[in-house]
C-alpha cells in the first residue's frame, strides 16, 4: 500500500507538469486529494466503529440505516479532510508511512467529529 500510494502520488505529480517543466497544481493536487480522500474515508469507517457512542447507535437501528449514516459521515470527512492538509503535510504523507498514519489520523479526528455533529442521524 505505502508504495502504491507513493507511485500513484508521484504519477500524480508528474502528469500534472507541462511542457514547459511546471507543475500544475490543479491536477497533481487534485490526485493527491483523491489518495488523501480514499485514505481518509477508509480511516473514518476504523474510527466510527471504534466510537462507543456509534456502536450504541448502530445497535439501535438497521444495517441499512446505519450503513447510510456511515456514507454520510464518512463522505463528508473524506471531503473535507483534503482542506485541513498543508501542501508540506501532503508531501510528507507521501514519503514517510509513518507521518501517513498520524497525518492521516489527526484529519479524520478532527472531521469525523464536526461532520457527526451536522449529520441528522
Amino acid at each position: 500500500m505505502n508504495k502504491m500510494f507513493l507511485s500513484v502520488l508521484m504519477a500524480g505529480v508528474l502528469a500534472g507538469c507541462a511542457a514547459d517543466g511546471s507543475v500544475n497544481s490543479n491536477s497533481g493536487m487534485a490526485i493527491g486529494n483523491a489518495l488523501v480522500s480514499n485514505m481518509i474515508d477508509n480511516q473514518c469507517r476504523v474510527e466510527l466503529n471504534n466510537r462507543p457512542e456509534w456502536r450504541a447507535m448502530a445497535l439501535a437501528v438497521s444495517a441499512q440505516k446505519q450503513a447510510q449514516w456511515e456514507n454520510q459521515i464518512c463522505g463528508c470527512a473524506s471531503k473535507e479532510a483534503p482542506n485541513q492538509l498543508s501542501m508540506a503535510e501532503m508531501t510528507q504523507a507521501a514519503i514517510d508511512p509513518n507521518a501517513r498514519n498520524t497525518i492521516v489520523a489527526k484529519v479524520v479526528t478532527k472531521t469525523v467529529t464536526s461532520c457527526l455533529q451536522r449529520i441528522k442521524l
